[in-house]
């Protein structure tokens, strides 16, 4: 099979031939190789991505050699190195049609069709060298699979990477490379599974405790994702991915003070971070020290003016002080950096309905249903500048044309039962205040505050005193 150079390291014969080839050059003195030492010479300088070297050995080797079928497949390793797909696959052909029966063959034709982005084809040729290697399926899958892997193509390198792990199955390190594509694809749990089983062989792997918390972070499983960061910083304690996720979770879960002190040793690693002096900022204003937020914001901008969290960090804090001018000017710098976020778009239109600049509140939470249609808040707030003016029927309008959006709302049902009442639709009003009351009774105000009156309907009172008793 095609070797690798680390496969040789203990091969002298392999070394000496090398050396043989370097002095007759660096001595100008000719020499005869044999077609195995070329071999391994092309071998050499190939892994060695010296491809202008390898050009010169494979002249020099078809000129003593010319018929050497080996070196064609090495000459075709060197087109492919030279990202000369085409090329690779005409010389294949060739060599193909003297000897069908060498994996090598279709081993470098998968590479050069997937080179060329023909992966099914690819696959085929692949599939013919498995069926050829005889008693090398875990490494030729392996190196197949990481042809793949290396395009992007995860689903076609789990195969073989699966393949390579039922040929060997001591070769414990496929359980890495399995969980990777599984990750990659989402298959969050056999991600896992494979992680846990390197990890059972490897316990001391830093970086695969990583992986694998990781990999529960992305499956919301934030306890089993903290207790594997902590297992990775337990093995290396300066493990920067490690604490800045960390840090993120203890985040997550309102642990605030402890979220700033392992950001805090994050920053002893990189102390240029815009996105941890960003946290530490958020950190900071959840837990009412706006000073100490306010300067964190500003140490992540000095560090990067365009990240666009810290100015929204700093668009909050001036919004809950009222300072709405500063507020609107930091907004607008973080929709200006990044126009996909919700949050800036909702958090504009907070502070124009504060303005009282009820267009500008409702362009900004559009902007915002555009980058999120399923962001329920959004169509409330947009319904209740409706009803702050009177105007239910455009509110209930608004609401009942976005219905499907809305996830069975408890606020869009108080706000449709509200409107219908408005308009005289009692029918219709009762059945969305039940379905406001079934999913969160304690909201009820927000339909009683806009029709305090339905206190007097007997439908309305007994319906709310039934779920009432259930509550």
């Amino acid at each position: 099979m095609i070797d690798r150079v680390e496969d040789n390291f203990g091969d002298d014969t392999f070394f000496t031939s090398v050396r043989k080839y370097e002095k007759m050059v660096e001595d100008k003195t000719p020499c005869f190789f044999d077609v195995f030492e070329f071999e391994d010479i092309l071998g050499y300088y190939l892994n060695g991505e010296e491809t202008d070297k390898a050009k010169e050995v494979l002249d020099l080797a078809n000129s003593i050699h010319p018929q050497a079928l080996s070196l064609r497949i090495r000459e075709a390793q060197l087109l492919l190195k030279n990202n000369e797909a085409e090329q690779a696959t005409e010389l294949l052909k060739l060599v193909e049609s003297i000897d069908s029966t060498n994996p090598d063959v279709f081993l470098l034709k998968g590479c050069a069709l997937a080179q060329m982005q023909q992966y099914a084809d690819a696959q085929i040729a692949f599939d013919s060298a498995i069926a050829l290697a005889e008693d090398d399926i875990s490494s030729v899958a392996c190196t197949i699979a990481e042809v793949f892997e290396s395009e992007g193509k995860y689903k076609r390198a789990l195969k073989y990477f699966l393949m390579a792990l039922h040929a060997d199955p001591t070769e414990y390190s496929f359980h890495n490379d399995i969980a990777f594509c599984c990750d990659r694809i989402g298959n969050y749990e056999k991600a896992i599974f494979h992680y846990k089983a390197f990890i059972d062989e490897e316990t001391f792997s830093d970086n695969t405790w990583f992986n694998l918390g990781f990999v529960y972070s992305k499956s919301n499983d934030v306890e089993n994702a903290l207790e594997a960061y902590n297992y990775c910083l337990a093995i290396n304690e300066n493990h920067p991915s490690a604490l800045f996720n960390k840090a993120n979770i203890l985040m997550s879960k309102d642990q605030y003070d402890e979220a700033i002190e392992i950001f805090n040793q994050f920053l002893e690693l990189d102390s240029a971070s815009a996105p941890a002096l960003c946290y530490i900022g958020e950190c900071y204003e959840k837990l009412g020290q706006t000073d100490l937020a306010m300067q964190n914001y500003r140490k992540s901008l000095r560090i990067d003016e365009e990240f666009s969290d810290a100015w929204h960090g700093l668009a909050k804090i001036m919004f809950s002080k009222e300072m709405y001018e500063e507020a609107i000017h930091y907004t607008e710098n973080a929709i200006g950096l990044d126009q996909d976020q919700v949050s800036y778009w909702a958090l504009l239109g907070d502070i124009s309905v504060s303005k009282r600049d009820m267009d500008k509140a409702i362009n900004s939470y559009k902007n915002g249903l555009m980058c999120d249609s399923k962001c329920v808040d959004l169509y409330v707030k947009i319904a209740e500048i409706s009803l702050q003016e009177d105007k239910f029927s455009d509110a209930y309008n608004y609401l009942k044309d976005n219905y499907s959006n809305l996830n069975d709302s408890a606020d869009a049902n108080y706000i449709l039962a509200a409107c219908s009442y408005k308009i005289d639709d009692i029918q219709n009003s009762l059945v969305y205040l039940e379905n406001g009351l079934s999913s969160d009774f304690t909201g009820s105000s927000r339909f009683f505050n806009v029709v305090p009156e339905s206190r007097l309907n007997s439908k309305v009172t007994d319906l709310y005193e039934i779920y009432k008793n259930r509550n």
